[in-house]
């Protein structure tokens, strides 16, 4: 799990303990489905959005699933049911935002994160775990990137990641000489699990996972480049993008490494003026 995700199951937590102590509820033999519901259902009431709502199901349902079955209890909670959240239509930008905030990033590595996001498609989370090794660059891609659903996927990259690999490649290395002297002098197989990307921030020379970057650093470089993006503002560009240049659904799906095509067709929602050129087009 991520440490946001770490974080909001410990919040919740909390929230569930005291909940638990405004009910009398003292042991699991007390918990019954209504407290549960209700549990569920405050957070709704009290105007949290229909995804924090969401998040505070399931993570109750994950507490319930082990604790009620190590403790030799019945799961009260098998009925449960969270809310149904719409996705709405993902938010994209166009390329005249996109180019400013290229130009806006302070740093080789700064840049690297957009481009990264923004013409390969990458989630924040997959920065994040991208190491050296993943990059292949006799064959111009990310090899075996890990992605949602533990799962892996191969991802090309043009020109400009390319570029803004290469630039940033010194800057790295000087990083790593200042910072952990004996990498250098390690086999290729030895620097592979060491973050493309690093931190300067409390690292440990000999530990490569003291050198990652860690998501909210990545919030931040994007918030720096441009308060009103987001990381994955960059990622939904790049899928519409695709779609955009190429008119094919299948391969917009592949290049963002979506399960399901359904997942792509939010992309492909025209403009209104395209509708508009398309119908003064017709004879």
């Amino acid at each position: 799990a991520n440490e946001n995700t770490i974080r909001a199951k410990k919040n919740w937590g909390e929230k569930f303990k005291a909940f638990c102590e405004r009910e009398n509820i003292k042991s699991l033999g007390d918990v019954t489905y209504s407290a549960l519901a209700s549990f569920v259902d405050a957070g709704h009431k009290a105007g949290d959005a229909p995804t924090t709502t969401r998040l505070r199901y399931d993570i109750l349902r994950h507490f319930c699933k082990l604790q009620f079955s190590r403790h030799g209890f019945v799961d009260v909670s098998l009925g449960l049911r969270g809310p149904s959240i719409d996705k709405g239509q993902p938010k994209w930008f166009g390329k005249k935002r996109g180019e400013a905030l290229r130009l806006k990033a302070e740093s080789e590595r700064d840049r690297l994160v957009v481009e990264l996001m923004y013409r390969a498609g990458l989630r924040r989370s997959e920065v994040c775990r991208l190491n050296l090794g993943n990059f292949d660059a006799d064959n111009s891609r990310l090899k075996d990137v890990w992605t949602k659903g533990d799962k892996f996927r191969q991802i090309a990259l043009n020109d400009s990641v390319l570029k803004a690999i290469r630039a940033y490649m010194p800057a790295r290395h000087q990083i790593l000489r200042k910072r952990d002297r004996a990498y250098l002098a390690l086999p290729a197989s030895k620097q592979a699990p060491y973050p493309l990307l690093l931190t300067t921030r409390a690292t440990v020379p000999g530990d490569p996972e003291s050198f990652r970057l860690s998501g909210e650093t990545i919030r931040n470089i994007v918030r720096r480049a441009d308060e009103h993006t987001t990381p994955h503002q960059l990622r939904h560009s790049f899928i519409r993008d695709v779609y955009t240049s190429t008119k094919d659904i299948l391969v917009a799906k592949e290049a963002a490494g979506h399960s399901q095509v359904q997942t792509t067709f939010r992309y492909a929602q025209p403009e209104e003026d395209e509708v508009i050129l398309a119908i003064r087009g017709l004879d």
